[in-house]
């Protein structure tokens, strides 16, 4: 425990994204929120979301938001969790259930911080931390 407590202040300090790769029984969302707390963003939100069972549209809104433009109904209009998190941390637990479709704009995100607006026609800069975590290892899934 003094290790897994070490490391999460090492990280907490430095402003990067950062995977936990552990268990599928272990609180890997406990953790990802200790990080948060010990960093500069923790007077910013902190959104966890669970990837895995969330069907991929519902998941894209979800994270994304969503436009419909055959209506101009400001209710067709919603924001996603991720523009929700500017400042803050967005955990996304199970990032191995994302399709690779969601996987290029996350990276996008992390390494760009660019998001984009849903329907696609416009990006805007976005400073989020994104920390992920899987029980999987990437590599054999690979």
């Amino acid at each position: 425990m003094r290790k897994v407590f070490t490391a999460i202040r090492k990280v907490a300090t430095a402003n990067i994204a950062v995977l936990i790769l552990a268990e599928a029984v272990t609180e890997k969302e406990m953790a990802a929120l200790a990080i948060h707390k010990q960093s500069t963003r923790r007077d910013h939100s902190f959104v966890a979301i669970k990837c895995g069972g969330i069907p991929e549209n519902l998941l894209t809104d979800e994270l994304f938001g969503f436009e419909r433009r055959a209506s101009v109904s400001v209710n067709d209009q919603r924001q996603g969790r991720i523009a929700n998190t500017a400042g803050g941390t967005l955990f996304l637990d199970e990032i191995d259930a994302l399709p690779p479709s969601l996987q290029m704009k996350i990276l996008r995100i992390v390494r760009d911080h660019v998001l984009e607006q849903p329907g696609g026609e416009m990006e805007t800069q976005i400073d989020t931390r994104v920390i992920a975590a899987t029980s999987i290892d990437l590599a054999q899934a690979a």
